[in-house]
């Protein structure tokens, strides 16, 4: 079979990654971008982050400014870094996670 064939086949075969919460990560851990994109879900428009062995969707928050950075942030030079969830000083917001992504 052709070498370009089993490159797509081998593909099109790939199991699924699993999507994580954000809390699973670990704080401060660097976690390298594979590819990041926007998709649509029941909020409406948000970044997926695929890192070497999951995905973990961004804050809805953040969904313009990565939009406007695609480019870039899918060039292999960029990590995922969870900084834990900020608490707010009004008590009807939940707690939210943050993150931080660093060039590597």
């Amino acid at each position: 079979m052709a070498s370009f064939l089993l490159k797509i086949n081998s593909s099109a075969a790939a199991e699924e990654k699993e999507v994580i919460k954000a809390e699973e990560l670990l704080e401060g851990e660097v976690y390298p971008i594979k590819e990041i994109k926007i998709v649509k879900g029941g909020f409406g428009d948000l970044p997926l982050v695929e890192l070497e062995e999951f995905k973990v969707f961004l804050p809805k928050r953040m969904t313009e400014a990565v939009a406007a950075s695609l480019q870039d942030l899918n060039t292999g030079k960029f990590g995922l870094v969870y900084l834990g969830k900020k608490e707010f000083k009004d008590a009807k917001y939940k707690p939210t996670p943050t993150f931080e992504i660093r060039q590597i």
